[in-house]
């Protein structure tokens, strides 16, 4: 019995709509050029959608004008590239302070505490230091199974931070390789912990296109790594109290710019590491600086050859190692559209590969998108190993749909064709007007 795991929920339709010879509208506001620019803000943890979409509407509001007047027949999208991980290490910082709570440790705090444990100091010299902090009282809560209690929250807090990071950055790298392959470059300006995703996700893009390697780059903001990718450059101010405590218990990249505002009185807040209040400021030098490196990796980072087509429906598909996975989707007229029958009455498969990691895409026009169901779904064809398949779908209305993944125990060759891993089910609809309506399933 071959298996097959969702690693996200996969709603399938029961049947098929009948297929429709008329076609719509298929994109919305859609804007084509030669020259095309995806610039994404990686937010930093806690930090909630709503949030990093207002950066990203800041962000166009400032650059968007200025950075296509640098090209002729250019455009730039400004967009998120979401980490909704409250990250490592909060989420460790968070698990320890609950447990202290629920047994009323005043004094001190989840963050003092992972320092201590982290720091790989005995129960005796972990009570030593919080006596100098902490009432008798506190201090007696403390006993060796507590302790104990509390490294173990920070051993599953970690795990699940990884986890997490995992997930995030499998997402991202699907987007910006989605983007590339679609002629697209990417510029991203990450701020805190999503410099950590947006290092693991560039350096895994260059290293899956190193065709189009030199088409994605990034700057940096209140950077808490340890490197950048090719050196890429960053901005950190020197009273960063955020970067300046993470410091001290691990190896982060100096900071670099005296941030302290020229005026009387600082009105930054307490941390001074926000990023529109502590960094995006007109007012402060961080401000210049972002501009300056923006403006220069929108100047001088080379365009992409576009080899995966756009419109009002796109499905990208990316795995690991692996020889051959391979796209299906089944379109309105219940055509069957894979490697050996490319090009639908509505979509073509017009990027196919056989060698490991992909990708594969099928697109449909913006003027030949019709209603009913588009099905899309994976075949592992050819391997030795498991395999894991991401499909990311992109929208003539706008959307991006989050990648889905699944899990591939055995390739079924081509008796797998005949019964895909199915990802998403698409209906197209009309409103009154003629334009697609998407729901997605």
């Amino acid at each position: 019995m071959i298996t097959r795991t969702l690693l996200l929920p996969t709603l399938l339709c029961t049947s098929l709509s009948a297929y429709s010879l008329d076609t719509l509208n298929g994109c919305i506001d859609f804007e084509e050029s030669d020259k095309k620019t995806a610039v994404y803000f990686a937010n930093d943890i806690l930090t909630d959608p709503d949030d990093a979409d207002d950066m990203a509407i800041r962000m166009r509001i400032a650059y968007k004008t200025q950075f296509e007047s640098l090209h002729e027949n250019s455009t730039y999208d400004f967009l998120k590239a979401y980490n909704y991980s409250d990250g490592a290490l909060t989420d460790i910082t968070q698990a320890i302070q609950q447990e202290m709570d629920e047994e009323e440790a005043d004094g001190v705090s989840g963050y003092q505490i992972y320092q201590l444990i982290s720091s790989g100091l005995n129960h005796d010299a972990i009570r030593a230091v919080l006596e100098v902090y902490i009432t008798p009282s506190s201090l007696a809560i403390f006993t060796d199974d507590f302790i104990e209690s509390l490294g173990s929250s920070m051993t599953q807090a970690t795990v699940e931070s990884i986890a997490d990071r995992l997930i995030v950055k499998s997402q991202h790298v699907s987007l910006y390789e989605a983007d590339l392959l679609s002629g697209k470059r990417v510029i991203i300006l990450p701020h805190s912990q999503g410099n950590l995703f947006t290092n693991d996700a560039v350096a895994s893009v260059k290293s899956r296109q190193p065709d189009r390697a030199g088409s994605i780059d990034y700057f940096g903001v209140a950077n808490p790594a340890a490197l950048t990718v090719n050196n890429a450059s960053y901005v950190t101010a020197d009273d960063d109290r955020v970067i300046s405590g993470l410091s001290l218990i691990e190896d982060v990249l100096p900071s670099n710019l005296d941030n302290a505002p020229a005026i009387v009185g600082d009105f930054r807040t307490i941390s001074n590491h926000l990023f529109a209040e502590d960094y995006f400021d007109n007012r402060l030098a961080s401000r210049g600086v972002i501009d300056t490196n923006l403006t220069r990796i929108a100047t001088d980072t080379p365009f992409p050859i576009q080899i995966a087509g756009t419109g009002a429906i796109r499905a990208s598909l990316s795995w690991g190692t692996e020889p051959d996975v391979d796209l299906h989707v089944y379109e309105p007229d219940r055509g069957h559209i894979f490697y050996s029958n490319k090009t639908g009455l509505y979509g073509t498969i017009d990027v196919d590969d056989r060698d490991g990691e992909g990708p594969e895409n099928y697109t449909v026009a913006c003027d030949n998108v019709a209603p009913g169901s588009y099905r899309i779904g994976v075949n592992y064809y050819d391997g030795l190993a498991p395999e894991t398949a991401k499909v990311i779908v992109f929208l003539g209305d706008g959307r991006t749909i989050t990648p889905r993944e699944v899990f591939l125990e055995y390739p079924e060759g081509r008796f797998g064709n005949s019964h895909p891993s199915w990802l998403f089910d698409i209906t197209v609809t009309s409103d009154r007007d003629g334009n697609a309506i998407y729901t997605v399933e």
